[in-house]
C-alpha cells in the first residue's frame, strides 16, 4: 500500500513537472517581437518562395545550415504564414527534448530521473530558446534523440537494429541542423573504441553500429562541402576567447546566474573527480566525452584558426550535464551531503527561476528586451499618416550590398506581414518605390544594433527633413518630409 502511495505521489510530481516545462515554454510565447536573426528565419521560411529561391535568399543572409528554416517553411505552409505561430515549433522541439532526456535519465539511472526533470524543466536557457525562431530548441532535440538511440543500444544486452537505425537518422539531421553536433559523432566513436578496448570492428555487435557512425559522416561530410561552398563569411562576428572564459565554461549563461554557474560547475567537477573510476568504467562515459569535446575541439580551432565557440552553439550539453550531476549525486554514500548538495541546487535553481522573466510574466508586466514592432506600429497606424519605410541601418553597405539588401528584405518581409497579422492601416513601401512616386511625407522605421546615429535617411536624389522622432529598444521611428533634390 504505501508503496503504491509512493509511486502515485512520484508520478504526480513527473506529470507536474512536465506540465511545468510545457507552461514555462508556451506561456507568453509571444510577448516581445522577433529580434533581428529571428526576422531573417522568418522570412527565409516565407511559403510563397520557391525551394530554389529560399536556398539562395538563405545563403545571402544566413552562416548556419538551412534544415531549420525548411522545416519552418514546411510549418508556415501547414498552419498559416503568421508572425504569432513560428515560436511555436521551437517550444513544441524543446517539450519534445525535455520528454526524450527524462526517457534518456531512465535508461542511466531511474532514481535520479525525478531530479533531473525538476532541473531539466525549468532551466532558464532552454526556455529562453524555446521561445525563439531559431535552430537551437531543434538542435537539442536532435542531438538528445540520437544520444538516447545510442545509449539504449549500447546499453542493451540484446541489441536492437532499430536502435541504430533511429540513432544514425537523428545524428545525420543533428549535424544537418548545425556542424557542431559532429562533437555527438566524435564522442560516440571515442566511447566505442574505449569501451571496445580499441578492438573496433572485432565485436561483431558493435560493427554496424560503427559502420552506421561512419555512412553518417560521410553523408554529412558531402553536404558541408557545398555548405561551407556557398556561406557568406565564417563567424566574423564572433569575439576571442578570453581568460575569463575558462573561470565559467558559460555555465553562468546556461543556467541563468553567476553564483548557479560557479555551483553547477564546482558540483560536476566534484562529482567527476570523486567518481572518476565509476565513469570510466560505466556508460557515463558518453556523457562526460561530450562535454569534453564540446569545449576542447571549438577551443582549439578558435585557437589556431578563428573564434568560432559562442554558448548557445553548444546547448546540448546542458542535458549530458545535468544527467551526470543527477546520476552522481545519488552515488553519494553519505545521506546528509547527498541530500544538501540535491537542496542546495533545486533551491538555487528556483530562487533564480524567481527572477527570471519566465516566473515574473506571472504576477505583472515585464520590461521588453527585444524591438517592440508592436509599439512602433501601433503609433503609426494610429496617426494620419500611414506610409512607412523601413531598413536595417547600414555600416559598410558597399562592402556587403548583396547581404544588406537581402536583410532589408527580411525586415520588409517580417514587418509587412505583421501589418497584414495585426489587419494595421499601414502601407509598407520599398525605397526603391519613393523615386518612382510622388510620396512627400512618410514614417521612416530604422533598425539598429549599436549606435542610433547609424540611422540616417539616405535616399537617392531626395532630401528629408525629420518633424518627429520615436525611440524603442533598437527602432527607431523618424516623420519626415522628403524634397527632389532636382525640384
Amino acid at each position: 500500500m504505501q508503496e503504491n502511495i509512493k509511486i502515485s505521489k512520484r508520478n504526480l510530481c513527473i506529470f507536474l513537472f512536465f506540465l511545468s516545462a510545457i507552461i514555462f515554454r508556451i506561456y507568453n510565447l509571444n510577448y516581445e517581437d522577433l529580434w533581428i536573426d529571428e526576422i531573417i528565419s522568418f522570412s527565409v521560411a516565407d511559403p510563397s518562395l520557391s525551394l530554389r529561391e529560399t536556398i539562395s535568399y538563405h545563403n545571402k543572409l544566413e552562416q548556419l545550415p538551412i534544415l531549420y528554416n525548411l522545416l519552418l517553411k514546411f510549418y508556415f505552409k501547414i498552419f498559416g504564414y503568421n508572425v504569432f505561430y513560428g515560436r511555436y515549433l521551437s517550444s513544441i522541439f524543446s517539450v519534445g527534448a525535455v520528454v526524450i532526456s527524462f526517457f534518456l535519465i531512465l535508461k542511466v539511472k531511474e532514481k535520479s530521473s525525478l531530479f533531473f526533470l525538476i532541473l531539466v524543466s525549468s532551466n532558464v536557457y532552454l526556455i529562453k530558446y524555446a521561445q525563439e525562431l531559431r535552430v537551437y530548441s531543434l538542435l537539442v532535440f536532435l542531438f538528445t534523440t540520437s544520444l538516447f538511440f545510442f545509449f539504449k543500444y549500447v546499453s542493451q544486452e540484446n541489441k536492437n537494429d532499430y536502435n541504430i537505425f533511429f540513432c544514425s537518422i537523428f545524428l545525420i539531421l543533428s549535424i544537418l541542423a548545425h556542424p557542431f553536433s559532429y562533437l555527438l559523432l566524435f564522442s560516440m566513436i571515442m566511447s566505442l573504441i574505449i569501451i571496445n578496448n580499441n578492438n573496433w570492428f572485432k565485436n561483431k555487435e558493435m560493427t554496424r553500429l560503427n559502420y552506421s557512425l561512419l555512412i553518417s559522416a560521410l553523408i554529412t561530410f558531402i553536404y558541408y562541402i557545398f555548405y561551407f561552398i556557398n556561406l557568406n563569411e565564417i563567424t566574423s562576428w564572433i569575439p576571442k576567447i578570453e581568460l575569463k572564459f575558462f573561470t565559467n565554461l558559460f555555465f553562468s549563461k546556461f543556467f541563468g546566474s553567476r553564483l548557479l554557474g560557479i555551483v553547477h560547475l564546482v558540483i560536476l567537477l566534484s562529482l567527476i573527480f570523486n567518481f572518476r573510476k565509476k565513469i570510466a568504467s560505466s556508460n557515463l562515459l558518453i556523457f562526460l566525452l561530450i562535454i569534453f569535446n564540446a569545449y576542447f575541439f571549438p577551443v582549439l580551432f578558435s585557437f589556431i584558426f578563428q573564434p568560432i565557440l559562442v554558448d548557445r552553439y553548444i546547448i546540448f550539453i546542458i542535458i549530458p550535464v545535468l544527467i551526470i550531476i543527477s546520476f552522481l549525486v545519488y552515488e553519494i554514500k553519505k545521506k546528509f551531503v547527498k541530500r544538501f548538495v540535491i537542496f542546495i541546487i533545486i533551491f538555487l535553481t528556483f530562487s533564480n527561476l524567481i527572477t527570471e522573466n519566465t516566473i515574473k510574466q506571472f504576477f505583472g508586466k515585464i520590461n521588453k528586451q527585444k524591438p517592440d514592432f508592436s509599439f512602433v506600429l501601433k503609433e503609426m497606424a494610429s496617426s494620419n499618416l500611414n506610409t512607412v519605410i523601413i531598413q536595417k541601418h547600414q555600416t559598410d553597405y558597399e562592402n556587403k550590398k548583396e547581404f544588406y539588401d537581402a536583410l532589408n528584405k527580411a525586415l520588409f518581409t517580417y514587418t509587412n506581414q505583421y501589418i497584414l497579422n495585426n489587419n494595421l492601416n499601414l502601407n509598407l513601401i520599398n525605397i526603391s518605390v519613393i523615386k518612382k512616386s510622388n510620396i512627400k511625407e512618410a514614417w521612416f522605421l530604422c533598425y539598429l544594433d549599436i549606435d542610433s546615429s547609424r540611422c540616417k535617411v539616405k535616399i537617392e536624389n531626395f532630401q528629408s527633413t525629420t518633424l518627429s522622432e520615436i525611440k524603442n529598444n533598437k527602432l527607431i521611428v523618424k516623420k519626415i518630409i522628403l524634397k527632389k533634390i532636382n525640384e
